[in-house]
């Protein structure tokens, strides 16, 4: 993808505020040309490391029949290799297809070059390998772990995105010249994640809970896909210690974790943890109006208890729900 600048009203220096990513035809065009390179020039990107990369024999066995249907999408490093950013499944199917001698003498491969430099965009290169990988996936069939794994990817450049001021991401053309883009100041962020990513607001807002509660081995086994994304929400709301030793337990016990595992656990906490006050029926219809200057008083007085400490030391119980009510003061405000 490539964008110009030159086409951008309102852009601050040195600041992508108005528009960014913006695609002409004639570039549109130039990415849609394949090139073909040596099978041994291409490598895996660290992006895929936790993504699903089930049936590769199958998908083998059709690349044998009918040919490679897709190219892969791929930037070019440093040392002159070729990263892949789309198509690692059709990549490692190829590489059996090579081993069994069933693929092309010159081992070469059909391939879709990114070039990151011509990304206007206000994020590193890192970052924008990570973009490119994010809207080239989008057709590829996901499990659980995917989603948590894209979800929690988008949300970061997102967030990244609306610091630099970007308030309109263009994503590229459709198949008619036109534009594709995303709004991202007049909707939520959970709003954008769930239209990319074709999930609920609800499915998402889960996935936000896991990351912000739950403990690296949960993480970890919802990448791996041994508990799914509903399961994993509700562990995220046990104590860290708890979690841990339910999920070492439930795998030592039957290998993976079931909806009756995760039940037990969580009700045995859920009793104990106290009810949430009950909102006057009125509560939800009275308005008032907030400014930043009242935000600020409320939030200078917080923030005094840390002025004289770097640390304060806090029960399990206190720091989640500081957050939770932190997490619920930014979905209001729309930043969350």
């Amino acid at each position: 993808m490539a964008f110009n600048k030159n086409n951008i009203k309102g852009l601050k220096s040195g600041v992508g505020s108005a528009l960014l990513n913006e695609m002409s035809k004639e570039q549109q065009t130039d990415m849609e040309r394949t090139v073909f390179l040596p099978y041994e020039d291409l490598r895996p990107s660290p992006l895929n490391k936790d993504i699903s990369k089930n049936d590769i024999d199958s998908l083998a066995s059709q690349i044998r029949i009918g040919g490679q249907k897709q190219a892969l999408v791929v930037v070019q490093d440093d040392d002159g290799k070729w990263e892949i950013l789309a198509g690692e499944r059709r990549y490692l199917a190829i590489g059996r297809l090579i081993a069994a001698g069933d693929y092309r003498d010159d081992h070469m491969v059909e391939c879709k070059i990114e070039h990151l430099e011509k990304q206007d965009m206000p994020l590193s290169d890192d970052d924008k390998k990570r973009f490119t990988w994010l809207t080239t996936n989008q057709q590829r069939e996901k499990t659980d772990g995917d989603r948590y794994i894209e979800v929690t990817a988008w949300k970061e450049l997102i967030l990244k995105l609306r610091s630099e001021g970007v308030s309109l991401l263009v994503m590229g053309m459709d198949e008619n010249g036109n534009e594709v883009s995303i709004d991202i100041t007049g909707k939520k962020t959970r709003e954008i994640i769930a239209e990319q990513t074709n999930m609920s607001q609800t499915q998402v807002g889960k996935i936000e809970s896991i990351e912000a509660h739950g403990t690296e081995e949960l993480k970890q086994r919802l990448k791996n896909d041994e508990i799914n994304i509903r399961n994993a929400a509700r562990v995220a709301k046990l104590p860290e210690e708890e979690q841990n030793d339910f999920i070492k337990n439930a795998i030592m016990e039957r290998g993976k974790i079931t909806h009756d595992d995760v039940d037990e656990a969580v009700e045995k906490v859920e009793k104990t943890m106290p009810k949430p006050p009950v909102k006057s029926p009125n509560t939800a219809a009275k308005k008032r109006s907030v400014t930043k200057s009242e935000i600020d008083d409320k939030w200078d007085s917080i923030m005094s208890a840390f002025r004289d400490n770097e640390k304060i030391e806090l029960s399990e119980t206190e720091y989640r729900e500081i957050d939770g009510h932190i997490q619920a003061i930014a979905n209001i405000l729309g930043v969350g």
